[in-house]
């Protein structure tokens, strides 16, 4: 509970102090705001960009991408597809802030893909600041002919995307819970 605490998670805490309560049927202690704060740093003690975690996607991990008639007419004859470059990553955690570190490191590890499907499936929060870097970077991706894939995005991630405007420019695909 103490690090509930510190991380500053008042609803958690007191999910957490009910259970407490139940199992060892005394009064658990109170909520009290923290005189300290918590930030969580990277390997190099640097403040980190959000709270996002981006990872490879193992082959069995793999969201398919299927994007039909969706990259435009290449002037290619059937007998001679173009060779698209497939990346498939993951994000997980939370975006918020700037998350300008965070599309860095997406951009280094998705470079040279055609399309670059990104799995959202242990994505939690995105904030409104990081929504429109999101954008920018996703239109960027767009403005180079790179497709962006947004794989098994919680529904409320997925119409807030879609209220920022980034399914406009990226395939946006809500999970299917």
């Amino acid at each position: 509970m103490e690090m509930l605490r510190l991380t500053n998670q008042p609803d958690e805490f007191e999910m957490v102090a009910l259970t407490y309560c139940v199992t060892y049927e005394v009064s658990p202690p109170s909520w009290e705001q923290a005189r300290c704060s918590y930030k969580p740093l990277d390997a190099d003690g640097a403040d980190m960009a959000g709270h996002a975690i981006i990872g490879e996607v193992t082959q069995d991990d793999a969201p398919v991408s299927t994007l039909p008639g969706e990259l435009g007419d290449s002037g290619l004859t059937a007998t001679q597809p173009a060779p698209l470059r497939t990346r498939t990553l993951a994000l997980a955690g939370e975006i918020t802030g700037d998350a300008t570190t965070v599309l860095d490191e997406l951009d280094a590890k998705l470079s040279g893909a055609d399309i670059m499907v990104i799995s959202c499936n242990k994505l939690i929060r995105v904030d409104f600041s990081a929504a429109g870097t999101l954008l920018n970077w996703a239109s960027a991706q767009h403005t180079r002919g790179h497709q962006a894939q947004f794989n098994d995005v919680h529904r409320l991630v997925a119409a807030f995307f879609n209220v920022i405007g980034i399914n406009e420019v990226a395939r946006v695909m809500p999970r299917a819970d």
